[in-house]
């Protein structure tokens, strides 16, 4: 079951703090932040952490972790995953709450635009494991109203 807990707290400690202590524990965790805080659209900083799903995509192989069991199937599988993903998770929405409650986070690299146009990449070296796509799909979050 989905459900929404808001709790205000006040703390002496910045976003960026917060993140750091969360990081420390959870080492897949997400800030969002802005570089001004100009109320209404840069009013609020975000940080989430431990997904209960993931979708990475690394070469051609789309990876998806959910309920801690891996499944692997072709990158070109992403929208319909996407689709069935998103419509399983959806945030609850809830009068009065203007920001962003849960739901999927992450990158899209550019080397993902071979996925849906004929474009050819030179090869590049890769510096350790970076995907092409990483997508979490997160339920704890700490929302930092500035």
């Amino acid at each position: 079951m989905n459900t929404v807990r808001i709790q205000k707290i006040k703390s002496k400690r910045t976003p960026w703090e917060v993140f750091q202590g969360v990081y420390a524990f959870y080492p897949t965790a997400f800030f969002l932040d802005s570089l001004s805080y100009q109320p209404p659209a840069q009013r609020y900083s975000y940080v989430g952490w431990n997904p209960f799903a993931e979708v990475r995509i690394a070469g051609k192989s789309l990876e998806v972790i959910e309920n801690h069991r891996k499944s692997t199937r072709a990158a070109t599988q992403l929208w319909p995953v996407l689709r069935r993903l998103m419509r399983k998770y959806q945030p609850l929405r809830r009068p009065g709450v203007p920001f962003f409650t849960g739901g999927a986070v992450g990158f899209w690299g550019y080397e993902l635009a071979g996925l849906f146009e004929p474009l050819k990449f030179r090869v590049k070296p890769r510096w350790g494991y970076v995907p092409d796509l990483h997508l979490g799909f997160y339920r704890n979050l700490v929302i930092y109203d500035h």
